[in-house]
């Protein structure tokens, strides 16, 4: 039996897709393996504490794990500015 430890890295403004989405995958893969194999999905922050995405929603969240700890896959979602894109000409 193997659960795997995912961490997602969420930060002040993040898109919640960004979160949710990966959350969601494996959970569905933990869904389909053989009962005791899956993923232990963790949504981490720098302080732990809760934090608003880029639509508002609040996100409760657990301290990133102490240096050395044990991580399978770190998922880093990307970023988007704020505001409009600027254009080049």
């Amino acid at each position: 039996m193997v659960t795997r430890t995912v961490v997602v890295l969420a930060y002040e403004g993040v898109q919640a897709l960004d979160l949710v989405g990966p959350a969601e995958v494996f959970d569905t893969a933990t869904l389909l393996l053989p009962e005791g194999d899956g993923y232990d999905v963790v949504v981490a922050s720098p302080t732990g504490q809760p934090l608003r995405t880029s639509g508002s929603l609040t996100f409760h969240t657990c301290p990133l794990p102490e240096p050395g700890s044990h991580i399978d896959t770190l998922i880093i979602p990307g970023w988007r500015r704020r505001g409009r894109p600027q254009h080049r000409a």
